[in-house]
């Protein structure tokens, strides 16, 4: 499975096979601050 988000207009792609069913939390770091987002995996 392939997660895709787009943030401040680039898009990130983060391969989250290996990772158990839940709920996540990303923080992704850029030259123009930082966001968190939520990742679900069901």
């Amino acid at each position: 499975m392939v997660k895709e988000d787009e943030t401040n207009g680039i898009t990130t792609t983060i391969d989250v096979s290996s990772l158990a069913k839940g709920t996540y939390l990303v923080k992704i770091h850029t030259i123009k601050g930082i966001a968190t987002k939520k990742l679900v995996i069901n």
